[in-house]
């Protein structure tokens, strides 16, 4: 599973930011998540 594909042009990490996910978004970093990334 790559953790940094886009679907509909949001990663996993900027879903969990938009929700205020705090404990998901330090997961997806701790494996590895482009913080990065940035929508095209």
């Amino acid at each position: 599973m790559d953790i940094n594909r886009a679907k509909n042009g949001f990663t996993a990490l900027m879903m969990a930011a938009q929700e205020g996910k705090l404990e998901v978004l330090q997961a997806l970093l701790k494996k590895g998540a482009d913080k990065n990334f940035t929508q095209l």
